[in-house]
C-alpha cells in the first residue's frame, strides 16, 4: 500500500508549541505591557493636568499609542529569538539527524514551522490590537485608537514582525551555529546602516561638495528597515514601501527553503554551511572593520596618514577574526595571501574615489534642466525640503493637528521650503556654484562648518535633485552671492511681510526680540495697522545684502494677525530705519525694545561649532550700562559661534541671542581669543 504524508503533522506542531509556546506568550505580556497598560496609565494624567482635554486627548493620545522604540525592540528581538529556537535541530548533530528521519519532507517540514512562527507572532498581536480597541472605546479616546488606526497599527507591525523572523529564518540556512544565526541577523538589517554611514563619512573626505548629512538625513530613514520602522511616525508606508517588504520577505521565505532542501546534515557545528559565501564573510568582515578603524583614527587624529594607519589595522583585524571564525581555530597565520589580493583590491578601490570619475565634483546642472533651487547658509531638514506637495501639505496638517505649531504659516516659515524659480536668479545661483567650484584647491583645507556653509539643492525636471555643501571662508564670495541676496524671490522668501496683502492684516503684535515676553505691544488701529505694515514692507524692499547677511539688531519680533488664529511672524531689525522711525514717533520702541537697566550683567560666549557646541570661551561678567546698551543691539539671527546671555533682574532666566564676531567690541574679542 503507498504510503501517505501530510502536509501538516500534528505531532511536531505539539511539540513546536510546547518548545516554543512559551514566546509567543512572553511576547503577548510584553506587547500589553507597552501598549494596553501604558494607556490606562496615562489617560487620567492627562485628563487631570490638560487645560483642553478633548484636544490633547485627540492628538496626544497617539503619541504613547504610536510604534514607540519598545515596540520597534520587540519586533526586532521576539522574531529573531523565535526563529533561533525553532530551527535550533539544524544546528546539532544529533537532532539534525533525528528530525530528517521521520517520514517528511523537508519542504513539508519546513512550512509546517515557518506556519508554527507566524501564528505564534500573528495571534499576541490579534489579542493585544482587540484589547486596545476596547480601551479606546470605553474610555473615549477618539480616531486614535479608532478601527481604522488599530488596523493599520496591526498591518505595520505584523508585516515587520514577518520580515524579520523570514530574514532570520533565511540567515539559519547559512549556518551551522545558533549563535552564529542571531548575530548574523542583527548584521543583516544593522550592518548595512553602519556601512552606508561610514562610507558616507569617506566620501566627505574625498568629495569636494559632498555632504553626508545631507544624504543621511534625506534617505537613510526610509532604506533601512530599523530606521524606517522607529520613524514610521514620520508618516505610514507607501505603497511601494509595502510592496518592497513584502517581496523582501517572500524573497527570505523561499531562498530559505531552496537552500534547505539542498542543505547537508552534517554541516551543523559548521560557521558557513554555503562554501561558496564564506569568502563573502570573511571579505565582508574584513571590509567593516577596515572602514570602522579607518574613520576612528581620523576621527581622533584629523590627519591623512593616521587614516591610512587605521585602514590597515582595522582590516588586519577583521581578516584574522573573519578567518578565526571560518577555521575555528586561531592557527590561520599561513593563510595571509588572501589578505593581499584585499589590500591591492581596497587601494585601488580608494584611489578610484579620489580621482573622482564619475565628475561628482565639478557637476553643475545646466539652467535648462532645473526646476527650482534652493540655497541656504543654515542646515535644513532635507527629507522635509524634498518632499513632493501633497506629502508636505500632510505633514504640516499633522504638526498642527499634534500641537506643534499654531499655525500653517509658522509651520512652513520654521521648514524654510523656499525655492528660487526665477530664471534670472537660477542663472546667479550657477554662477555661485561654479566660481565655488573653481576654488576648490583652496577650499578644501577648510574644515566643515555649519556657521560658514552654504547648500545647493536643486530639483531638476525630470524629478531627480543634485545636493552640494561647501565650508566658505567669510566675504569671498560677496560680489557673487550680492544679487541672489537682493532679490525679489530671496526677500519674499526671508521677509513675510511681503507676501501678505495690506487688507489681510487686522492686528500687529510686536514683542521683544531677545525674550521678554511681557514687554509686549498690540497695534489695532486700522490706520496704525496700515502704515506700520507698509512701511516695512518699504524696508523690506530696500534692505542690502550687508544688512541681509549681517542680521544685526534684531530686536523687535513682530506676529501679523490675519484671522482667526491665523498669523505670520517676522522680525524688525535696526536696518528698517523707516519702521524704527516710526516706533519711536508713535512711543512704541521703548516700550518693547530693552535697556540695560533691565539686566543686572551680560556674558559673551563662544562656542565649538566643529563639534559637541560646547562652550570653549567666555567674558567676564559685563556691568557697565553704555557696554550693554552696545551689545543689545548686536543680536543677530546669524551665526553659531558667538552668543551674549542677558541675565535679567526681578527673577528672570537667561536670554540667549546670537552675535557675529565682527561686530563685537574689540576688547570683548580680545577675552574670546
Amino acid at each position: 500500500m503507498r504510503q501517505k504524508t501530510s502536509l501538516f503533522n500534528k505531532g511536531i506542531f505539539v511539540q513546536d508549541l510546547r518548545s516554543v509556546g512559551w514566546i509567543g506568550i512572553v511576547y503577548f505580556l510584553l506587547l500589553v505591557a507597552v501598549g494596553p497598560l501604558q494607556t490606562l496609565l496615562k489617560i487620567e494624567e492627562y485628563r487631570k493636568t490638560v487645560l483642553e482635554p478633548q484636544y490633547y486627548m485627540q492628538s496626544r493620545v497617539i503619541n504613547f499609542f504610536e510604534l514607540d522604540s519598545a515596540h520597534v525592540l520587540l519586533t526586532f528581538t521576539v522574531p529573531v529569538v523565535l526563529s533561533i529556537f525553532l530551527f535550533r535541530y539544524l544546528h546539532t548533530k544529533m537532532a539534525a539527524n533525528y528530525i530528517h528521519s521521520l517520514p517528511m519532507k523537508r519542504s513539508t517540514l519546513f512550512h509546517q514551522r515557518m506556519l508554527t512562527g507566524s501564528l505564534l507572532l500573528l495571534l499576541p498581536l490579534v489579542i493585544d490590537t482587540f484589547i486596545m480597541f476596547g480601551i479606546g472605546q470605553g474610555y473615549d479616546l477618539g480616531t486614535a485608537y479608532s478601527f481604522k488606526s488599530l488596523s493599520l497599527w496591526f498591518v505595520t507591525l505584523l508585516l515587520f514582525n514577518l520580515f524579520v523572523f523570514a530574514g532570520s529564518t533565511f540567515v539559519a540556512m547559512f549556518t551551522g551555529m545558533s549563535l552564529l544565526q542571531g548575530a548574523l541577523t542583527y548584521i543583516m538589517f544593522i550592518l548595512p546602516i553602519g556601512i552606508f554611514t561610514i562610507i558616507l563619512q569617506y566620501e566627505d573626505l574625498f568629495l569636494f561638495g559632498f555632504s553626508s548629512e545631507l544624504v543621511q538625513s534625506g534617505y537613510s530613514s526610509k532604506i533601512f528597515p530599523i530606521e524606517r520602522m522607529a520613524n514610521i511616525t514620520d508618516g505610514p508606508l507607501s505603497l511601494l514601501e509595502w510592496c518592497i517588504y513584502i517581496l523582501v520577505t517572500v524573497f527570505f521565505y523561499n531562498v530559505a527553503l531552496l537552500i534547505y532542501r539542498h542543505r547537508k546534515t552534517e554541516a551543523a557545528t559548521q560557521a558557513i554551511v554555503v562554501r561558496p559565501l564564506r569568502p563573502v564573510f570573511k571579505y565582508g568582515v574584513t571590509t567593516c572593520f577596515m572602514l570602522v578603524g579607518g574613520v576612528y583614527f581620523w576621527s581622533n587624529q584629523d590627519d591623512i596618514k593616521w587614516l591610512i594607519v587605521g585602514l590597515i589595522i582595522g582590516s588586519l583585524i577583521g581578516y584574522i577574526i573573519g578567518s578565526m571564525i571560518l577555521e575555528k581555530t586561531w592557527r590561520i597565520f599561513s593563510k595571509w595571501k588572501g589578505y593581499i589580493g584585499f589590500a591591492i583590491a581596497a587601494f585601488i578601490i580608494m584611489f578610484t574615489l579620489n580621482l573622482d570619475v564619475f565628475g561628482y565634483e565639478n557637476h553643475v546642472p545646466k539652467s535648462n534642466e532645473i526646476k527650482r533651487v534652493y540655497i541656504s547658509s543654515e542646515y535644513v531638514d532635507i527629507e522635509t525640503l524634498l518632499a513632493n506637495d501633497n506629502e508636505f501639505n500632510r505633514y504640516i496638517e499633522e504638526s498642527i493637528k499634534n500641537g506643534e505649531f499654531n499655525s500653517e504659516a509658522e509651520a512652513r516659515r520654521y521648514y524654510k521650503r523656499e525655492f528660487f524659480k526665477n530664471k534670472n536668479d537660477i542663472n546667479n545661483v550657477i554662477k555661485l556654484h561654479k566660481s565655488i567650484i573653481n576654488d576648490k584647491e583652496k577650499l578644501q583645507s577648510l574644515h566643515k562648518s555649519r556657521d560658514n556653509m552654504v547648500i545647493f539643492v536643486y530639483e531638476l525636471k525630470d524629478g531627480s535633485h543634485v545636493m552640494r555643501q561647501y565650508s566658505l571662508p567669510n566675504h569671498k564670495y560677496d560680489n557673487v552671492y550680492k544679487p541672489i541676496v537682493e532679490s525679489d524671490e530671496y526677500k519674499e522668501n526671508l521677509y513675510p511681510v511681503l507676501s501678505l496683502k495690506e487688507n489681510e492684516v487686522q492686528q500687529i503684535i510686536l514683542t521683544n526680540g531677545i525674550g521678554f515676553m511681557e514687554k509686549q505691544e498690540v497695534i489695532s488701529d486700522s490706520n496704525d495697522v496700515k502704515e506700520l505694515f507698509n512701511l516695512m514692507k518699504q524696508d523690506a524692499r530696500a534692505q542690502t545684502y550687508g544688512d541681509i547677511i549681517r542680521g544685526k539688531g534684531m530686536l523687535i519680533n513682530v506676529e501679523f494677525i490675519t484671522g482667526k488664529d491665523r498669523m505670520r511672524t517676522d522680525q524688525i531689525p535696526l536696518t528698517f530705519t523707516k519702521t524704527i522711525k516710526w516706533l519711536k514717533e508713535h512711543h512704541l520702541y521703548d516700550k518693547v525694545v530693552p535697556k540695560a537697566d533691565e539686566f543686572d550683567y551680560v556674558v559673551v560666549k563662544k562656542y565649538n561649532i566643529n563639534g559637541s557646541h560646547e562652550e570653549i570661551a567666555s567674558t567676564e561678567e559685563i556691568t557697565d550700562k553704555n557696554k550693554i546698551n552696545q551689545l543689545i543691539k548686536l543680536s543677530s539671527d546669524k551665526g553659531l559661534e558667538y552668543s551674549i546671555d542677558f541675565v535679567s533682574k526681578n527673577g528672570h532666566s537667561n536670554y540667549e541671542v546670537n552675535v557675529q564676531y565682527e561686530d563685537l567690541p574689540n576688547d570683548i574679542k580680545k577675552q574670546l581669543n
